[in-house]
């Protein structure tokens, strides 16, 4: 009896055994097609949800929301460009304004200061800019040995003009011989030829020739404007 008890067991055994591990593989199988489903049905309301018009709507306005941030930012760095530009073209404006300036107060200092330059010797044709002098009067026979010869052998000794103009001595290196001018006088005003020098006209100085003694003594020395009108070529 006991041998039979124990020929029974180990087939018993192994049919438990077996059919355990039958039943533990349904199990696992249908676990997992369970899994599968809920799996395929979660895609499914997913799809579904994607597709939705509310889903559809809220997308629509989400990328309306990130369209419309990207074009501001767009719009936001063009407009700091062109400021940019702009401010780059001022500083381009104001610098040439800057140097047209420069340029013009270069330019008046240059003409104002020929304005005060006397005319040097080797200048020629005509210029309008009245230069100041000091002029004092003389006699062909005057007492510091004149002749009635000017410097350049001009006779005065019977007229104090030169084709129409007034005898004048100046510095050679001031005012050229043969230099046409016009003096201005607080007497009167009159155009004048150089035709004399004089030992003691130097620099800013000039000698009007005057038909007597007593004239030029009665008109003294004073200041005078000379504009010349033509300088001598030679």
């Amino acid at each position: 009896m006991k041998r039979l008890k124990k020929s029974l067991t180990v087939p018993t055994i192994i049919i438990c055994t077996l059919g355990w591990s039958w039943f533990t593989i349904q199990v696992i199988n249908d676990n997992r097609g369970v899994s599968i489903e809920s799996e395929d049905v979660i895609k499914s309301m997913d799809n579904l949800n994607n597709y939705s018009i509310a889903y559809q709507v809220n997308e629509s306005i989400n990328f309306i929301h990130t369209e419309s941030e990207r074009l501001k930012e767009e719009e936001r760095k063009r407009l700091e460009e062109l400021e940019r530009q702009r401010l780059r073209l001022e500083q381009i404006r104001l610098a040439k304004i800057e140097e047209a300036n420069k340029l013009t107060e270069q330019k008046r200092l240059e003409e104002q200061k020929r304005k005060q330059q006397v005319v040097s010797r080797g200048d020629t044709g005509i210029t309008g800019d009245w230069i100041s002098f000091n002029a004092s009067y003389y006699t062909a026979f005057c007492s510091e040995g004149c002749t009635g010869i000017t410097a350049t052998g001009y006779d005065v000794s019977n007229t104090i003009y030169y084709n129409g103009l007034r005898i004048i001595a100046t510095d050679p290196r001031i005012i050229k011989l043969g230099t046409i001018v016009e003096v201005k006088t607080p007497y009167e005003t009159f155009k004048a030829i150089s035709l004399d020098t004089g030992g003691a006209i130097k620099s800013n100085k000039i000698d009007v020739l005057v038909s007597s003694t007593e004239e030029a003594y009665r008109l003294g020395r004073h200041n005078v404007k000379i504009r010349i009108l033509k300088t001598h070529n030679k």
